[in-house]
């Protein structure tokens, strides 16, 4: 995919970092943290209001730099180009968020990003959509086990040690109640975990019921003009 087209539109509207960053920077309290696919900075924004005194943040050409600049400084961004070769790691951070970014880059590169991943720190909060959940330039929608192995083949484990605290708080948007996991290289198993692998969300349930009552209804209605056709043939 060419880096000039759009993987993603950034807005600010609905990805509520004011809900979620305050829960990762109590349970790591990191120093520093870099967002890989960052959008337009506002989840490190709020690291920073919460003390990190390190950010860094990565996304494409196409990330919208007016509203980047009203989040985080010039140098606290750079842009990558997730199809090719990925830059190397500048310095190991505390932690390392990849939120809903995953889906966008092709399968063929998949290793790439993982491999990056893992360079840039040893705790990575990392969410990617499932099959069919839908969504501008989803490429790559995958079961968590596809993710889950290309983290164990590095020494990275998973621990679902995050929906069971957002999994029911509607005023997070679904597909990170859904999707959030942590993998990492160390020990995290002193963290409460709850086991919730391949949640689906109401939300995406019943937007795939509604999916398939309008597909119904389309195929009831050619039904009946069929129907119709044939009866006035007779």
């Amino acid at each position: 995919m060419s880096q000039k087209r759009e993987k993603y539109v950034h807005t600010e509207d609905i990805h509520n970092p004011s809900m979620l960053v305050p829960i990762f920077y109590d349970m790591f309290k990191p120093a520093s943290v870099c967002d890989v696919g960052c959008g337009v900075g506002a989840f490190l924004d709020v690291f920073k209001q919460l003390g990190v005194k390190k950010v860094l943040g990565y996304d494409g050409v196409w990330a919208n730099r007016e509203l980047i600049a009203t989040h985080i400084a010039d140098d606290e961004f750079q842009t990558i180009d997730f199809e090719k070769e990925m830059p190397k790691a500048p310095q190991k951070f505390d932690l390392v968020v990849n939120l809903e970014v995953a889906e966008h880059i092709s399968h063929e590169r998949s290793d790439n990003l993982i491999d990056f991943l893992v360079s840039l720190s040893d705790t990575i909060i990392f969410s990617a959509a499932l099959p069919d959940q839908g969504g501008y330039e989803h490429i790559n929608e995958q079961w968590e086990e596809y993710w889950e192995e290309k983290f164990n083949k590095r020494g990275y484990k998973k621990y679902d040690i995050i929906r069971h605290k957002i999994c029911a708080n509607k005023d997070i948007i679904w597909w990170y109640r859904q999707n959030t996991v942590v993998y990492s290289s160390k020990d995290l198993s002193h963290f409460p975990e709850v086991k919730m692998p391949n949640m689906i969300t109401q939300e995406l349930f019943m937007s795939k019921i509604a999916v398939n009552k309008q597909l119904v209804k389309r195929l009831q209605s050619g039904l009946l003009v069929r129907m119709w056709s044939k009866l006035k043939k007779r």
